[in-house]
């Protein structure tokens, strides 16, 4: 039995309520109250709370206005939405497409955190050449593409392979190239969009508008996370990864068509004086 109390009052009553139910022999798992004399919150602590929540309001409405920030910190919080879901089904990955232990889940994040690290050493020069849109587009269609190939790749094997397919070197050397590619890949979304963020926040709010995209990458990564679960729940891994790609790149190309014509709302005086 779980006995909650009203916090924070009514401690008494909670006590006496747990002390019954034990002498009928009930088992109280939980008591959930506040400690006798826990002080309240003071005035400062509320200030301080409201303040928080003041200063968010404020970078929200200040990203809305500013719809190329607005863009940016949606492309990062995809790529970083991408990021946890790699890590999250990397074991069962590593299961099914190479009959490994979980243990083994480096096989996906080794391959993939190389392609990180190498492909943001020259993303910015691509970005130079081929600006902001171009480079995001590219990034988010490999991305998709490599996630549909992986799937592709390894239906081929088990079609050529019967037995052991998991073993034939082109398999091995095709998926894990592919997995390089996706490391690469979050690259072009993440790198441009990180920079164009920086450019478009102010020195005074800079902080509440990285404190507010680390707000919304939270809120993102959680259902996404589940909904990928349940997805290879009830379907398999293939089906939700090829799922996974279609709403990459109708969410990253949604967002690179609209941050083409993007920019500070004309009517906003305000932001775009801020932004110059």
């Amino acid at each position: 039995m779980i006995v909650h109390g009203p916090f924070p009052v009514g401690e008494a009553r909670v006590m006496r309520e747990a002390h019954a139910a034990a002498a009928h022999g009930y088992e109280v798992s939980v008591l959930a109250m506040r400690q006798p004399g826990e002080p309240k919150p003071s005035r400062a602590q509320r200030l301080q709370l409201r303040s928080i929540w003041a200063g968010i309001l404020e970078s929200w409405r200040f990203m809305r206005r500013d719809r190329m920030l607005e863009y940016a910190v949606f492309q990062l919080c995809l790529g970083g939405t991408v990021v946890a879901i790699v890590a999250t089904i990397a074991p069962q990955f590593v299961f099914q497409f190479f009959h490994k232990p979980q243990d083994y889940a480096a096989l996906v994040l080794g391959p993939a955190g190389v392609g990180l690290i190498i492909g943001s050493a020259f993303t910015p020069m691509i970005v130079r050449r081929l600006r902001y849109p171009l480079t995001v587009s590219i990034g988010v269609i490999l991305l998709g593409l490599c996630t549909v190939l992986l799937t592709l790749v390894r239906a081929v094997a088990q079609a050529v392979h019967h037995t052991l397919w998991w073993e034939a070197l082109p398999y091995l050397v095709s998926a894990f190239v592919l997995i390089f590619l996706v490391g690469v890949a979050l690259d072009f979304v993440n790198v441009p969009a990180q920079t164009r963020m920086q450019e478009h926040a102010p020195d005074f709010i800079k902080g509440r508008i990285l404190a507010l995209q680390g707000m919304l990458l939270n809120a993102a990564t959680v259902p996404s996370v589940i909904a990928i679960g349940l997805l290879a729940d009830f379907f398999d891994l293939t089906t939700a990864m090829d799922v996974l790609a279609v709403v990459i790149v109708l969410a990253g190309l949604g967002s690179v068509y609209r941050s083409l014509s993007a920019g500070p709302r004309p009517h906003d005086k305000e932001t775009v004086k801020l932004v110059q």
